[in-house]
């Protein structure tokens, strides 16, 4: 499962070397689910698409209960409040298997990519939060969670 994944820039080469694989696919913008579903590879079946807000759709009504076998999530997690989070990590691991795998990429304190956009005059808002180009809040995550704990912005 593919979750903020926006046009489908990893779901796609995915299911072209892995013919045997299903994906599903979330984002919370309709637009970005939109491209999803317009790439030719969507016809193929193997992929299934919708919009859900990680923190308030249940994501099983998507996709089964401990069905999936690996989820990604690149830049999603600073997109969520730090309140939210566990919420939203608990509901992507009800669609996970035993053993299941999570992979995630994430602005982090230090980050040089968060220190390339704090840099830019006007997008500055008060650390340790920040803006994206998509004006969306952004709160880098600044303490390793374990399995069990709930996430903070400490």
């Amino acid at each position: 499962m593919q979750v903020g994944c926006g046009a489908g820039n990893t779901l796609y080469p995915l299911l072209e070397v892995n013919p045997e694989l299903r994906v599903y696919a979330c984002d919370f913008a309709p637009a970005a689910v939109q491209l999803v579903k317009e790439h030719p590879a969507y016809a193929s079946g193997r992929a299934s698409a919708f919009v859900a807000d990680l923190t308030r759709d249940d994501l099983c009504a998507s996709v089964p209960a401990a069905s999936v076998d690996f989820v990604t999530m690149v830049f999603v997690l600073s997109a969520v409040s730090p309140e939210h989070m566990p919420i939203a990590v608990a509901n992507i691991a009800r669609t996970m298997r035993v053993g299941g795998q999570l992979f995630f990429r994430d602005y982090a304190e230090g980050d040089l990519t968060q220190e390339r956009r704090q840099s830019r005059k006007g997008r500055h808002i008060a650390l340790p939060a920040y803006e994206s180009f998509a004006e969306a809040k952004k709160v880098p995550i600044t303490k390793p969670v374990r399995s069990g704990e709930q996430m903070q912005n400490t």
